[in-house]
C-alpha cells in the first residue's frame, strides 16, 4: 500500500517515527515534507498529500501538526478527501465505520509517538493484512485500550513519585467503595444517556436532503468547543461545593453554585451568540460549500441562543453531586434528556416536520430539565444544611 504522508515543523520527529514504522512494515510511504525543522505552513505540505490521495496516486494518506487540526482542514478542502482528526483508537473506530476516512491527521502535541504508532500500526494491519475493514479497525482499538492500559500502569507502578501505584499497599475499602460506584456510575450513564438521545436526533436530521445532513454535521462541529469550556466551570463547581459541603460552610456552598453557573451561563452565551453572527466563517473551516454552510446555519442559530441554557442543568446536576447525591439528578436526566427527547421527536417533530421543530428540543428539554434539577438541588441544600450530618465520604 502507497501512504502519503506529510506534516509541518512542529511534528517532524512524530512524521519521521510513523513513516520509520511503516517503512519497516512494508509500506510505501511518500514523502510530502516538510524536511527541517525550519518554521513553515501546514498547507504548503498537507495539501499536496491530499491531492495524492483525491488523485489516486497513493491510497491512504496521514498529515501531522502541532494539534492535527490545520492540517485536517486543510486536507478536508480537497475533493473527495476525508480526513478524521484521531487522538484516540475508539475515535479511529468510529470514523471508520461511519465516515469512511481516507486520511488521518495526529497532533504532535497531543498524541505521543507510542499511541499515533498504536493508532497506525493496528489500524492498518486489521484493516489491510486481515482485510476485516470496520471490524478491524474496532478490533485495534480494543486491543489499544488495552495496551495503553497496561503501558500506563507499568509507568505508574516504576515511578517513586507521589503519584505512583504501590501494589502492596492497595486495600479495598467497602465503605468508600458503595458512593464511590454511586458517583462514577450515575455520571458515566448521564454520558451514555446524551448519546442514546442523539441517535434519536440523528435519525431526524437523517430525513432530509443530503445537503442539510451535510450542514448538521459540519455545525455539530461547535458542540464540543463550547461544552468543553462550559464543562470546566461544571467540575469547577462539583469540586468546591464538595470541598465546602465537607467544611460545613453553608454560605460558600451557596455562592459557589452562582458564581460557576453566572460563569457557565455567560461562556455559553458568548460563544454561542458568536456563532450566530460568525457562523459561517466557523463552518468555512469544515466546507466550501455555501449550500452546506446555509444548512449548518440552520443549528448554528437555533443552537448558539441555547447553548447558554443548559448551565442551568449541567451546573446544578454537578452542585448536587457536589453534596453527595447522584441518584436522583440522573433519574431527571433520563426523563428530560432522553425519554422527552425521544417523545418529542416521535411527536412535534414528525407532526410538524422542519428541521427548526427538531433543532428546538434541544432548548425546550434543557429548560425542562433544569428546572427539575434545581428544585431537586435547592431542596437538597436546605436539608443537608438544616439537618448537618457527616458528608458520604468519596
Amino acid at each position: 500500500m502507497k501512504i502519503a504522508i506529510a506534516c509541518d515543523h512542529g511534528a517532524l520527529a512524530l512524521k519521521e517515527a510513523v513513516k520509520a514504522h511503516l517503512t519497516a512494515r512494508g509500506m510505501e510511504c511518500v514523502d510530502f515534507g516538510t524536511f527541517t525543522k525550519d518554521s513553515c505552513d501546514y498547507p504548503d505540505f498537507a495539501r499536496p498529500a491530499a491531492e495524492a490521495v483525491a488523485s489516486g496516486a497513493c491510497e491512504r494518506g496521514i498529515v501531522l501538526c502541532t494539534t492535527g487540526i490545520g492540517v485536517s482542514i486543510t486536507a478536508n478542502k480537497v475533493h473527495g478527501i476525508r480526513c478524521a482528526l484521531l487522538s484516540d483508537p475508539v475515535s479511529a473506530r468510529l470514523t471508520r465505520e461511519h465516515n469512511d476516512a481516507n486520511m488521518m491527521a495526529l497532533g504532535a502535541g497531543f498524541v505521543g509517538e507510542l499511541l499515533a504508532l498504536e493508532i497506525v500500526a493496528l489500524n492498518l494491519f486489521f484493516v489491510i493484512v486481515c482485510g476485516m475493514s470496520a471490524d478491524g479497525v474496532a478490533l485495534a482499538s480494543i486491543l489499544t485500550q488495552y495496551l495503553s492500559s497496561v503501558l500506563i500502569l507499568i509507568a505508574l507502578v516504576r515511578t517513586k513519585d507521589a503519584y505512583g501505584v504501590r501494589p502492596k499497599c492497595i486495600r479495598l475499602h467497602r465503605d468508600k467503595l458503595a458512593p464511590l460506584l454511586t458517583l462514577c456510575c450515575s455520571a458515566g450513564l448521564q454520558n451514555a444517556i446524551f448519546a442514546v438521545a442523539n441517535l434519536f436526533i440523528q435519525a431526524g436530521v437523517n430525513r432530509f436532503d443530503a445537503l442539510m445532513v451535510e450542514g448538521n454535521s459540519a455545525a455539530a462541529n461547535a458542540d464540543g468547543l463550547i461544552y468543553d469550556v462550559m464543562a470546566a466551570f461544571h467540575t469547577a463547581c462539583a469540586s468546591f461545593i464538595g470541598q465546602n459541603y465537607g467544611a460545613g460552610n453553608r454560605d460558600r456552598v451557596r455562592r459557589t453554585y452562582w458564581i460557576s453557573l453566572s460563569y457557565s451561563f455567560a461562556a455559553g452565551a458568548v460563544l454561542g451568540l458568536s456563532l450566530v453572527f460568525f457562523g459561517r466563517g466557523f463552518l468555512a473551516l469544515f466546507t466550501d460549500s455555501a449550500e452546506v454552510a446555509a444548512a449548518g446555519m440552520h443549528r448554528l442559530c437555533i443552537m448558539g441562543f441555547s447553548y447558554a441554557i443548559s448551565a442551568f442543568m449541567d451546573c446544578t446536576i454537578a452542585a448536587s453531586r457536589g453534596l453527595g447525591r447522584c441518584v436522583v439528578p440522573t433519574i431527571i436526566v433520563v426523563l428530560g434528556s432522553c425519554v422527552f427527547r425521544v417523545i418529542w421527536v416521535y411527536t412535534i417533530f414528525a407532526s410538524v416536520g422542519t428541521i427548526a421543530s427538531l433543532y428546538l428540543l434541544y432548548p425546550v428539554s434543557w429548560t425542562l430539565t433544569a428546572g427539575a434539577e434545581m428544585v431537586y438541588f435547592f431542596y437538597l441544600y436546605r436539608k443537608v444544611f438544616r439537618n448537618p450530618a457527616k458528608p458520604a465520604t468519596v
